[in-house]
């Protein structure tokens, strides 16, 4: 009598895994801004916006190419309050060749405390780099699966 339902199978819902697959670059940065932790940590990336360093920052070139190929770029750092404006460096030589609106992981090093005591805002004490590019998309396991490194 015990072993009556035993051979019964029992059929348990599966729970969905949706991915988030935003449709812009800039969609994914609003997303990380509103409902991510943007705290800086040391060796945590966090998304960033490859802006126009003409515009923002009077720059003769959008991205400039420096001499040994890395590139020199002006980008907004994902933060509670929408992101802050820094000037930073990739890693790589070459290849891809950034431009504005390109979402990017950008990889903070150090701190400068002598740095942070010259602004209101501490995070301008952090130096960083770009890492890599940021496809914008957030997996259901990943929360911060975008950021390819």
């Amino acid at each position: 009598m015990f072993g009556l339902f035993n051979n019964k199978k029992i059929n348990t819902p599966q729970k969905s895994r949706t991915n988030l697959v935003f449709k812009t670059e800039e969609a994914y940065f609003d997303h990380f801004c509103k409902y991510m932790d943007c705290r800086i940590r040391k060796d945590d990336p966090l998304p960033a916006i490859v802006l126009d360093a003409s515009e923002v920052l009077g720059a003769k070139d959008p991205v400039s190419i420096l001499a040994d190929g890395r590139q020199m770029i002006a980008v907004k750092i994902a933060g509670d309050d929408g992101g802050f404006l820094l000037t930073t460096e990739t890693v790589w030589l070459g290849e891809p060749i950034l431009k504005p609106g390109d979402l990017v992981a950008w990889n903070p090093v150090e701190y400068v405390d002598e740095v942070a005591e010259k602004f209101r805002d501490k995070r301008l004490a952090w130096i960083g780099f770009v890492v890599s590019t940021v496809k914008p998309e957030i997996w259901v396991d990943k929360p911060q699966s975008g950021i390819v490194r």
